[in-house]
Protein backbone atom coordinates (compact mmCIF):
# COMPACT_ATOMS: atom_id res chain seq x y z
CA UNK A 1 0.00 0.00 0.00
CA UNK A 2 1.17 3.54 -0.72
CA UNK A 3 1.41 6.57 1.56
CA UNK A 4 -1.41 8.15 -0.43
CA UNK A 5 -3.70 5.26 0.53
CA UNK A 6 -2.81 5.63 4.21
CA UNK A 7 -3.24 9.42 4.08
CA UNK A 8 -6.77 8.96 2.71
CA UNK A 9 -7.37 6.44 5.49
CA UNK A 10 -6.14 9.01 8.06
CA UNK A 11 -8.57 11.58 6.67
CA UNK A 12 -11.38 9.04 7.01
CA UNK A 13 -10.20 8.30 10.57
CA UNK A 14 -10.35 12.01 11.48
CA UNK A 15 -13.88 12.14 10.05
CA UNK A 16 -14.85 9.08 12.13
CA UNK A 17 -15.44 6.90 9.08
CA UNK A 18 -12.62 4.34 9.27
CA UNK A 19 -13.27 0.71 10.14
CA UNK A 20 -11.17 -1.07 12.75
CA UNK A 21 -9.10 -3.30 10.43
CA UNK A 22 -7.94 -0.44 8.17
CA UNK A 23 -7.37 1.67 11.26
CA UNK A 24 -4.98 -0.95 12.66
CA UNK A 25 -3.05 -1.13 9.38
CA UNK A 26 -2.86 2.66 9.17
CA UNK A 27 -1.43 3.04 12.68
CA UNK A 28 1.13 0.30 11.98
CA UNK A 29 2.18 2.28 8.90
CA UNK A 30 2.41 5.48 11.00
CA UNK A 31 4.89 3.77 13.33
CA UNK A 32 7.40 3.45 10.47
CA UNK A 33 6.57 6.40 8.13
CA UNK A 34 7.63 9.91 9.22
CA UNK A 35 5.95 11.78 6.29
CA UNK A 36 2.59 10.21 7.12
CA UNK A 37 3.00 11.22 10.79
CA UNK A 38 3.64 14.80 9.63
CA UNK A 39 0.53 14.57 7.45
CA UNK A 40 -1.56 13.34 10.40
CA UNK A 41 -0.29 16.13 12.69
CA UNK A 42 -0.99 18.76 10.02
CA UNK A 43 -4.47 17.36 9.43
CA UNK A 44 -5.26 17.47 13.14
CA UNK A 45 -4.06 21.09 13.39
CA UNK A 46 -6.15 22.10 10.37
CA UNK A 47 -9.22 20.29 11.66
CA UNK A 48 -8.85 21.94 15.07
CA UNK A 49 -8.44 25.32 13.38
CA UNK A 50 -11.72 24.82 11.55
CA UNK A 51 -13.45 23.87 14.80
CA UNK A 52 -12.20 27.06 16.46
CA UNK A 53 -13.61 29.31 13.72
CA UNK A 54 -16.77 31.22 14.65
CA UNK A 55 -19.99 29.98 13.14
CA UNK A 56 -21.01 32.35 10.34
CA UNK A 57 -24.27 34.21 10.79
CA UNK A 58 -27.07 33.25 8.46
CA UNK A 59 -29.53 35.93 7.32
CA UNK A 60 -32.97 35.54 8.85
CA UNK A 61 -34.53 35.88 5.41
CA UNK A 62 -32.83 32.68 4.21
CA UNK A 63 -35.43 30.38 5.78
CA UNK A 64 -38.25 32.44 4.29
CA UNK A 65 -36.65 32.39 0.84
CA UNK A 66 -36.02 28.62 0.96
CA UNK A 67 -39.58 27.89 2.09
CA UNK A 68 -41.01 29.94 -0.79
CA UNK A 69 -39.16 28.05 -3.54
CA UNK A 70 -42.02 25.54 -4.16
CA UNK A 71 -44.49 28.43 -4.46
CA UNK A 72 -42.73 29.90 -7.51
CA UNK A 73 -44.70 27.77 -9.96
CA UNK A 74 -47.97 28.69 -8.29
CA UNK A 75 -47.10 32.39 -8.37
CA UNK A 76 -46.65 32.31 -12.16
CA UNK A 77 -50.28 31.28 -12.62
CA UNK A 78 -51.64 34.22 -10.59
CA UNK A 79 -52.87 37.46 -12.23
CA UNK A 80 -50.29 40.08 -13.17
CA UNK A 81 -51.30 42.62 -10.50
CA UNK A 82 -51.06 39.99 -7.75
CA UNK A 83 -47.61 38.93 -8.95
CA UNK A 84 -46.38 42.56 -9.01
CA UNK A 85 -47.78 43.21 -5.52
CA UNK A 86 -46.14 40.03 -4.22
CA UNK A 87 -42.78 40.88 -5.83
CA UNK A 88 -42.82 44.41 -4.43
CA UNK A 89 -43.81 43.32 -0.94
CA UNK A 90 -41.14 40.62 -0.83
CA UNK A 91 -38.35 42.96 -1.96
CA UNK A 92 -39.43 46.16 -0.19
CA UNK A 93 -40.96 46.67 3.21
CA UNK A 94 -43.10 49.50 1.79
CA UNK A 95 -46.86 48.97 1.48
CA UNK A 96 -48.01 48.93 -2.13
CA UNK A 97 -50.41 51.92 -1.79
CA UNK A 98 -47.59 54.06 -0.37
CA UNK A 99 -45.28 52.98 -3.19
CA UNK A 100 -47.90 53.77 -5.85
CA UNK A 101 -48.59 57.14 -4.21
CA UNK A 102 -44.90 58.01 -4.18
CA UNK A 103 -44.52 57.06 -7.82
CA UNK A 104 -47.61 59.18 -8.67
CA UNK A 105 -46.13 62.21 -6.89
CA UNK A 106 -42.89 61.72 -8.77
CA UNK A 107 -44.76 61.56 -12.08
CA UNK A 108 -46.74 64.72 -11.28
CA UNK A 109 -43.57 66.58 -10.26
CA UNK A 110 -41.75 65.63 -13.46
CA UNK A 111 -44.78 66.51 -15.59
CA UNK A 112 -45.14 69.96 -13.98
CA UNK A 113 -41.43 70.62 -14.41
CA UNK A 114 -41.55 69.78 -18.12
CA UNK A 115 -44.71 71.87 -18.58
CA UNK A 116 -43.12 74.82 -16.80
CA UNK A 117 -40.00 74.65 -18.94
CA UNK A 118 -41.99 74.43 -22.16
CA UNK A 119 -44.27 77.35 -21.28
CA UNK A 120 -41.80 79.69 -19.60
CA UNK A 121 -38.36 78.44 -20.30
CA UNK A 122 -37.78 77.35 -23.87
CA UNK A 123 -40.77 78.32 -26.05
CA UNK A 124 -40.48 81.71 -27.80
CA UNK A 125 -38.03 83.23 -25.38
CA UNK A 126 -35.05 85.20 -26.60
CA UNK A 127 -31.69 84.49 -25.05
CA UNK A 128 -30.50 86.89 -22.36
CA UNK A 129 -27.09 87.25 -23.98
CA UNK A 130 -26.15 88.67 -27.36
CA UNK A 131 -24.17 86.44 -29.68
CA UNK A 132 -21.02 88.14 -30.98
CA UNK A 133 -18.78 86.61 -33.65
CA UNK A 134 -15.12 87.59 -33.45
CA UNK A 135 -13.06 87.20 -36.58
CA UNK A 136 -9.32 87.59 -36.43
CA UNK A 137 -7.85 88.77 -39.76
CA UNK A 138 -4.11 89.25 -39.88
CA UNK A 139 -2.94 92.69 -41.12
CA UNK A 140 -1.70 92.83 -44.70
CA UNK A 141 0.93 95.33 -45.92
CA UNK A 142 0.75 96.35 -49.58
CA UNK A 143 3.89 97.83 -51.14
CA UNK A 144 3.68 99.57 -54.50
CA UNK A 145 2.97 102.73 -56.39
CA UNK A 146 -0.41 104.28 -55.94
CA UNK A 147 -2.43 104.37 -59.12
CA UNK A 148 -2.23 107.63 -60.99
CA UNK A 149 -5.28 109.58 -61.84
CA UNK A 150 -4.47 109.52 -65.56
CA UNK A 151 -6.00 106.17 -66.13
CA UNK A 152 -2.79 104.21 -66.68
CA UNK A 153 -1.84 101.51 -64.37
CA UNK A 154 1.63 100.31 -63.59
Amino acid sequence: MTCEYYQEAMSAFLDGQLDELVSRETFLHLSVCAPCRVFLRSSIVIQQGFRDLPIPSVPTSLDRRILHIPDRDQRRTRPLFARIRSALSSRFDIPVPALVGGMGLLLITVSLSVWSLLNNGFAGRQPDQEVVYVVDIPPVEVVGVPPSSGGTQH
